[in-house]
């Protein structure tokens, strides 16, 4: 028994009982575990008599993500603008390092912030924020709380499936296929892998990930920059419903190339050509590599949890530039030379590592 679970278990529903409507909020573009993680917490919302609705504020792009939502009929709203959050009275973020909500900040209190990836340092009153870097998805971190609430024998078989479901397709996803996985991980596959829809998890293994973007994969093998042990592809403009692409390359560069990390990133361009987006995602091959710390160096708003990491870059500003292929060498040169330079300093960061390994070693001893 985890204590720290049992503690939350009930925590957790005592923190949203204060509140009668709840916004859900999956920043960034959901990904199965950001979805999960969402759906549950609105279902146990629902069953202490409170209102939630989920929303998104960028479309599902994978297939997989998609015949997720759709087979296990998961209720979340997309919107392309701000919406009225008047008839809310507090929110909550699950599946991402901030809690901040641009189009929310200072209007309604953030009732829970539940994730695993590395805390990032912002001032943002939240009632009960839950962080546990032992495990790889916060799939795990709120199925292991329904199993100390023993939640699931009050609620009917179908919508306990359901939820299952969702919840091990995002600990499978975020763990590369169990590979990852750690013993929190494993604890709460135990627990809901007897639940689950086994032919929904079938059916989404035997989807094709967005064709395996074989052009997309050409056009980085081809730009591909190798400096010291690090890898960088720049693949040019894609369009929004391919930004998963990003990702999907930059894991099959890292098992394809003898490096230690692969960094591939995109212009990603909104519907219309609204908006430009610099998408870069990284993966590195050693768990003791702080990612998140070289990502923070980057770009403060961006961050990784063991093994995998990303970070965006507003471009709207030019998005009237007429000369797109000029634009894009532009980016394309800075953002290598950003990598280059981050490689070159590799050596400070493993001593700052080290350097805050030692420290909070430290204080966990003199504070017991």
């Amino acid at each position: 028994m985890d204590l720290a679970f049992v503690h939350l278990s009930k925590q957790l529903p005592e923190t949203l009982k204060q509140y009668r409507n709840i916004l859900i909020v999956i920043k960034g573009s959901p990904d199965p575990d950001g979805i999960a993680a969402s759906f549950a917490l609105k279902v146990l919302c629902e069953t202490l008599g409170i209102s939630a609705s989920i929303i998104a504020t960028t479309d599902v792009s994978l297939e997989q993500n998609k015949q997720l939502i759709a087979d296990l009929a998961i209720p979340i709203t997309f919107v392309a603008e701000p919406p009225d959050i008047s008839p809310y009275d507090a929110y909550i973020v699950a599946d991402h390092q901030s809690a901040q909500v641009p189009f929310i900040k200072n209007k309604i209190p953030c009732a829970v912030h539940i994730d695993h990836h590395v805390p990032v340092q912002e001032e943002i009153p939240i009632d009960l924020p839950i962080r546990q870097e032992a495990a790889c998805a916060t799939s795990t971190l709120v199925g292991l709380i329904f199993k100390e609430m023993d939640l699931f024998s009050s609620l009917e078989a179908a919508l306990r499936t359901r939820i299952a479901t969702a919840l091990v397709w995002g600990i499978q996803t975020d763990t590369d296929g169990f590979t990852k996985a750690q013993q929190l991980d494993y604890e709460a596959l135990n627990y809901l892998s007897p639940l689950v829809n086994r032919e929904v998890i079938s059916r989404l293994m035997g989807i094709a990930v967005s064709d395996q973007p074989i052009g997309l994969i050409a056009k980085a093998i081809k730009n591909k920059v190798k400096y010291r042990d690090w890898l960088i592809a720049g693949i040019g403009y894609i369009d929004a419903s391919r930004r998963d692409a990003i990702a999907l390359i930059a894991d099959f560069l890292l098992q394809k190339e003898h490096v230690a990390l692969v960094a591939v990133f995109a212009v990603v361009e909104s519907d219309s050509n609204k908006g430009l987006v610099l998408d870069v995602s990284i993966r590195a091959r050693e768990e003791t590599f702080n990612l998140d710390s070289l990502i923070k160096k980057i770009n403060p708003d961006g961050g990784a949890r063991k093994f995998k990491g990303a970070y965006q870059i507003n471009l709207d500003y030019f998005k009237a530039c007429p000369d797109k292929q000029r634009l894009w060498e532009v980016i394309n040169a800075t953002t290598i030379q950003i990598f280059k330079t981050q490689r070159d300093a590799v050596p400070m960061l493993e001593l700052r590592t080290l350097f805050d390994k030692i420290k909070k070693k430290l204080s966990d001893i003199f504070s017991h």
